[in-house]
């Protein structure tokens, strides 16, 4: 074995050959799907509230002409399924049907010696909302609020009406509510849903309505001595099932 010979002219790269320098090129992470992406579509929610309705104007501006007029001003309660469709994780559309009761509208009015109007109206309505619906998501809980509008059909058609008496004209007057007989009210709501489980939710909520058209929306019986627009304020509480997650 030969020793290696050690010159001191020789670099110390030549006995030492230095390593390449690493690469200070920054790391690119992998692409990774957010997890809010990924949220339910749609949502049944079956429900019911409890209500407080008004007539306005009020029946007491009435009160020298009023015979018997009863059924004014009542707690009602409505009954229905919503459906639900999310565009985005905050921003919904809302629809579905309901049952509601709006206070009954029953008795006479007698607006002159002559002239006297009976009235039969049940306030019953079926009704379809259409509204909007924004969240604000928080641990356990998400609150909201809504707004929108619900078409009402009479649920009781032929049997609420409205006979109009003309004694010095010896005419009566007879209106039968249809079912085709259309009104409109702003729906106006918001509250608080609490999460149970996976794609279950308890939520309760105050609402206001405000009917756009009155009780009898016919013009051709333009000389009702009374013809209120009906408006409440509730509290209702249901189930809301999610699914549909994409």
């Amino acid at each position: 074995i030969q020793p290696v010979s050690m010159d001191a002219a020789a670099p110390m790269d030549a006995l030492w050959p230095t390593a390449a320098p690493l690469s200070m090129a920054p790391n690119v992470p992998v692409a990774e799907t957010p997890s809010n992406t990924a949220f339910p579509r749609f949502a049944l929610s079956p429900w019911g509230s409890f209500a407080r309705s008004i007539h306005s104007p009020a029946p007491a501006q009435l009160a020298d002409q009023v015979d018997r007029l009863g059924g004014l001003n009542e707690w009602i309660g409505t009954a229905g399924v919503r459906l639900e469709y999310a565009f985005t994780p905050r921003l919904a559309v809302i629809t579905g049907l309901q049952y509601s009761n709006k206070g009954r509208l029953q008795g006479t009015i007698r607006s002159s010696p002559e002239v006297n109007t009976d009235y039969a109206v049940s306030g019953s309505y079926l009704e379809v909302p259409l509204s909007m619906k924004y969240e604000f998501p928080q641990a356990g809980k998400t609150f909201y609020v809504r707004s929108g509008v619900l078409v009402q059909f009479n649920a009781r058609a032929g049997s609420d009406r409205v006979v109009m008496h003309d004694h010095g004209l010896k005419e009566m007057s007879t209106l039968a509510l249809s079912s085709s007989s259309v009104g409109v009210a702003l729906d106006l709501g918001a509250g608080v849903r609490f999460r149970l489980g996976r794609g279950i939710g308890l939520f309760i909520e105050p609402s206001y309505q405000y009917a756009l058209s009155p009780v009898v929306k016919n013009p051709a019986f333009d000389r009702l001595p009374y013809n209120p627009r009906i408006h409440s304020f509730g509290l209702c509480t249901g189930l809301t099932f999610q699914f549909g997650s994409r």
